[in-house]
């Protein structure tokens, strides 16, 4: 695979992951999509309860939101083979996090979530690959 190509896979994934977790950074956004979020749990996980989330909590959501947008746009404005292979461990870490909350008695919402995460991360593991080591 020739280097431009990978870039802009790379690129690719870091776009999605800002449209992804943008509406997480936003306070009053991130409320609504909290409550989005409960009503799908309600329909995955109905015997399971959803917290209630307090001004503390959006405001770790907030941060979250906050840090996953930054480290998207800093790999789409400087994408490199390091910055990806991070992000693809770190995809891997997230995504056992996610299904261990779920296997735990946690909400399945993160479990569907998870799925973007394994996804994302075999195909930016396969650009890795093909693109060699030239970073």
């Amino acid at each position: 695979m020739k280097k431009d190509t990978g870039i802009r896979a790379i690129r690719l994934i870091a776009a999605w992951d800002l449209l992804l977790t943008l509406p997480f950074a936003i306070p009053l956004v991130n409320a609504r999509l909290i409550e989005a979020l409960s009503l799908a749990h309600g329909l995955i996980s109905p015997r399971r309860p959803f917290p209630a989330f307090d001004g503390l909590h959006l405001f770790f959501v907030t941060l979250f939101g906050i840090m996953a947008v930054l480290w998207a746009i800093v790999r789409m404005q400087r994408p490199s083979r390091y910055l990806a292979l991070s992000d693809t461990i770190g995809r891997a870490v997230v995504a056992i996090v996610m299904i261990s909350f779920t296997a735990l008695g946690g909400s399945a919402v993160p479990a569907l979530f998870s799925l973007s995460e394994i996804c994302l991360g075999i195909v930016q593991a396969v650009v890795l690959a093909r693109m060699g080591r030239e970073d």
